[in-house]
C-alpha cells in the first residue's frame, strides 16, 4: 500500500497574505450589502424567500444556536429583523458596522503577524499593522506607551505618532480606502506581487459613465 501523501501546510507569509485579501473582499461585500440593508422594500428577504421556494409574501425563521449540536435555540422572525435594519440610521450602520469589521480585519491579522514570529520594528508597515491592532483591541482608539511608536509605522500618507494618542483608528485615521490599501500592502509584503496595482479612478472620470 502506497504511503497516503502528506501535504506541507503553507508557509506563513502566504498565510498571512491570503487572508489580508480575504478579509479585504469580506469588507467590500459587507460595504455592498449596506444598500439592501437599507432598503424597505426587503430586498434580502425576497432572494431568501426565492431560495427557499417560498411566496413573496411569506417569512421565515431565523434560528440562532450556540453550536449544530444544542437542541434549544434562539428563534428571530426574519421580516421583523430585515424591517427594523431598514430602519436604522446614523454612523450605527455607515461606521459602527464597517468600523467592526475593520477592526476585525486589523487584530486578525496583527495576531498572525505576531503568532507567525515575523514582525520587525524596521519595517514601517509592519509597525503600523502592529499599533493598528493595539487600537483595535483598545476601543479604537489609538494607544501609545511613552516613547511610542519607537520606530516608524506607516500606511501610504498615514505616519503614526504619539499626538493621535487617544483618537479613533477606524474612519478618523484609517479611511475605507486606507484599509483596503492597508491590507494590500500587507499581501504584497509577505509575497511581493501577491496583489496587483489597483485601478485608480476620479470623479470626472467616472461620472460620464
Amino acid at each position: 500500500m502506497e504511503n497516503a501523501q502528506v501535504h506541507s501546510p503553507p508557509p506563513p507569509s502566504l498565510t498571512i497574505a491570503s487572508r489580508a485579501q480575504e478579509m479585504k473582499i469580506a469588507f467590500l461585500g459587507l460595504s455592498l450589502t449596506l444598500a439592501s440593508l437599507l432598503d424597505p422594500t426587503l430586498p434580502i428577504l425576497a432572494t431568501e424567500l426565492r431560495r427557499a421556494g417560498l411566496p413573496p409574501n411569506g417569512d421565515m425563521p431565523f434560528i440562532l444556536r450556540h453550536d449544530s449540536s444544542d437542541p434549544e435555540f434562539l428563534n428571530f422572525n426574519v421580516r421583523d429583523i430585515l424591517t427594523r435594519a431598514s430602519q436604522l440610521h446614523g454612523e450605527v450602520l455607515g461606521k459602527d458596522l464597517m468600523s467592526t469589521a475593520m477592526s476585525m480585519g486589523a487584530t486578525r491579522i496583527g495576531f498572525m503577524i505576531i503568532h507567525a514570529d515575523m514582525s520587525r520594528k524596521d519595517i514601517p508597515i509592519l509597525q503600523f499593522a502592529r499599533h493598528f491592532r493595539n487600537a483595535c483591541a483598545h476601543g479604537d482608539r489609538w494607544e501609545f506607551k511613552p516613547g511610542q511608536p519607537e520606530t516608524p509605522a506607516s500606511c501610504r500618507h498615514v505616519v503614526l505618532d504619539a499626538s493621535m494618542a487617544g483618537r479613533r483608528a477606524t474612519y478618523e485615521t484609517v479611511t475605507p480606502r486606507l484599509y483596503v490599501e492597508f491590507l494590500d500592502d500587507i499581501s504584497n509584503y509577505f509575497v511581493p506581487g501577491y496583489v496587483p496595482p489597483q485601478e485608480v479612478g476620479t470623479d470626472q472620470k467616472y461620472s460620464s459613465r
